[in-house]
């Protein structure tokens, strides 16, 4: 979310989070057919921006060093994120991977510009095999909303977090969200959580 409400200081510290999940993520094995993580990012405030496809980087110092990112303003078109990453962004021209889980990872501060044309969108990416996991920071964002766009059970997939401060406090259980959400996958995308899953690997797609 880069919209009006988040302001250039909040939206550092969100771009700090993900250079916080990357370190996370198991990017450098994500060129093989089934291992690793291959990571897409995209902003979105009056319109969707896309940062880098899913094919751009495979390395995690080079999806690191991509994110010098600015801050837009404008209103919160969550919708226009869903349908971008559901019709552009997970296909296989840019890097989708057909036998391998997709995740959708969403932070915002404040309701979207059209609840129901939201859910909408999040219907159908859930609908195509997209898991959304959803983010919300402040007293502003609609927790009804995020519950309605989120992949169940929201308890997991919701997350709800009082201030941007508070964000580096919620950076295993975003991962773990990832990870958990696969009861038998493929390749695990944590490197911090292999030795508590011995015997269980999990995969996916950010």
């Amino acid at each position: 979310d880069s919209s009006g409400s988040i302001g250039a200081e909040n939206f550092q510290r969100m771009i700090e989070q993900v250079a916080d999940l990357i370190f996370e993520l198991d990017l450098d094995n994500g060129n093989d057919s089934t291992r690793g993580t291959r990571l897409g990012i995209a902003t979105f405030s009056d319109q969707t921006e896309v940062v880098y496809q899913l094919n751009e980087y495979a390395s995690r110092m080079s999806a690191l060093n991509a994110l010098d990112i600015l801050y837009k303003g404008g209103t919160t078109n969550t919708a226009s994120v869903l349908r971008y990453c559901r019709e552009n962004m997970f296909t296989r021209q840019n890097g989708d991977r057909p036998q391998v889980a997709n995740y959708l990872v969403i932070f915002t501060d404040g309701r979207s510009n059209d609840q129901d044309e939201t859910w909408q969108e999040a219907l159908k990416a859930r609908e195509a095999g997209i898991r959304i996991l959803v983010v919300g920071i402040g007293r502003m964002v609609s927790q009804f909303e995020l519950e309605g766009m989120a992949t169940p059970p929201v308890d997991r997939n919701v997350i709800m977090i009082r201030d941007f401060r508070d964000l580096s406090g919620i950076l295993q259980r975003v991962a773990e969200g990832v990870c958990d959400n696969e009861d038998s996958c493929l390749s695990n995308p944590c490197r911090r959580s292999e030795e508590r899953r011995v015997g269980k690997e999990c995969r996916s797609r950010w």
